[in-house]
């Protein structure tokens, strides 16, 4: 596990050791994170799909997706080890993983790969690890990748120096020059937040 990916270990350790299984252990209401759920499975037609959720946290994706659309299949994978055991623990009929993606090499190739509240926390070399993701899981996918982050439109912005805020044109050129020109880039629904996906 490289040094970013052990930062984010640490942190989601010490939020569950302080906050458990609460969505306060990931920064999100159980509101907001469903509307980021409900944007990134508008990436297309869901039905029948293999998706690989990166970032899985306790799986609440899986427990989105299986309400709204009768999937294929489904894999998670997260960094964190307690995350992982407790997404066992509330779905253990789920492949859950606990490992770095930029590793992991699934048994299944996704269709869709998607990313929620991945990008979040501020380094000096978060463009190098964003495109790194982003191009794993564009290279894994069959049809396409959906990803969120955190808006400089944000009213939290230039006030939270522990979130990293990212400019959605600044992204947008990211994926154009460096991964995929086929992109969609959604600012419509959170003015903190905005989604982006990536299509073969």
């Amino acid at each position: 596990m490289n040094n970013i990916s052990a930062t984010y270990a640490r942190h989601f350790e010490k939020q569950i050791s302080e906050y458990g299984e609460s969505f306060k252990t990931i920064g999100f209401s159980s509101q907001s994170q469903r509307q980021r759920f409900e944007i990134l499975s508008y990436i297309g037609d869901l039905r029948d799909k293999a998706i690989l959720d990166v970032g899985c946290g306790f799986g609440g994706l899986y427990a989105y997706l299986i309400e709204h659309f009768k999937i294929h299949s489904y894999v998670g994978v997260d960094v964190s080890s307690d995350m992982i055991n407790i997404a066992r623990k509330r779905h253990p009929d789920v492949l859950f993983f606990h490992d770095d993606i930029l590793k992991f090499e699934p048994d299944v190739r996704p269709d869709y790969s998607l990313a929620s509240g991945i990008f979040f926390l501020p380094n000096p070399n978060w463009e190098e690890r964003f495109i790194a993701i982003c191009g794993r899981l564009f290279e894994l996918s069959k049809l396409g990748v959906g990803v969120n982050l955190l808006s400089i439109f944000s009213p939290n912005y230039g006030m939270n120096k522990e979130n990293h805020y990212a400019k959605p044109w600044g992204v947008l050129n990211l994926i154009m020059d460096k991964l995929c020109r086929k992109t969609v880039l959604r600012h419509d629904y959170r003015e903190n937040d905005f989604t982006i996906y990536m299509y073969k």
